[in-house]
């Protein structure tokens, strides 16, 4: 199930592996209607230690994650977060009056388990099993890179760059060819262009006094 991703605060690179987590979760939990992930940036909120770091709309259905001077994980771990409180309002925890507003985990226990479900289920264990999941998926294409590159350097059959490649075409692989530096070759070749040379002036000249064979 797609999700739309708005990537507001520009953070390269962050909107391709924030779809491999939501990809994860999905297949997890199944969700029955998609999210929709809001990154933003929030500069007022730089350095204040009680700053909101994202929430999630069960309206909307809509995830807000802010950015802002956040290591990705960080980031990440709060969007699982919120993907859990997505999941539970796929599963109708919400109702139709919840009030998510300053305080509500305290006030109201049934939220209070929710808030707890979301931090253990997503801060916790649905983040480290996506990126465990995400580490070795990338140890396997590395390793199947690997591969690849291992077997462009092997030597076909046609490659010349083999030892018995023969390029000059002639039925004799090339390291197999005879050192035309050395005499004995040398006197072959005269013989053979002698003989080359007599039978080509024998047919010329059958041929120039039709002479048949």
């Amino acid at each position: 199930m797609k999700c739309k991703i708005h990537n507001n605060a520009n953070y390269e690179g962050l909107s391709e592996i924030a779809e491999n987590l939501y990809n994860f979760a999905h297949k997890r939990f199944n969700f029955s209607k998609p999210a929709i992930i809001v990154f933003e940036s929030n500069v007022s909120n730089v350095g204040k230690l009680f700053a909101p770091t994202g929430y999630y709309e069960p309206q909307t259905g809509k995830i807000v994650v802010y950015v802002d001077h956040r290591h990705p994980k960080d980031i990440l771990r709060s969007l699982a977060h919120e993907l859990i409180h997505h999941k539970q309002n796929c599963e109708g925890q919400f109702g139709a009056n919840a009030k998510t507003g300053p305080g509500y985990a305290q006030k109201n226990q049934h939220m209070r388990g929710m808030e707890g479900d979301a931090y253990r289920t997503g801060n916790i264990m649905l983040f480290r099993d996506w990126e465990d999941n995400y580490k070795q998926g990338r140890n396997l294409m590395n390793e199947n890179l690997e591969q690849i590159e291992e077997k462009k350097g092997e030597k076909g059959p046609y490659s010349a760059e083999r030892e018995d490649f023969d390029k000059d075409l002639d039925g004799v692989p090339d390291g197999a060819d005879e050192d035309a530096d050395d005499p004995e070759v040398q006197e072959e070749q005269k013989t053979s262009d002698k003989e080359w040379y007599q039978n080509q002036l024998h047919e010329a000249l059958l041929k120039k006094f039709n002479i048949k064979k």
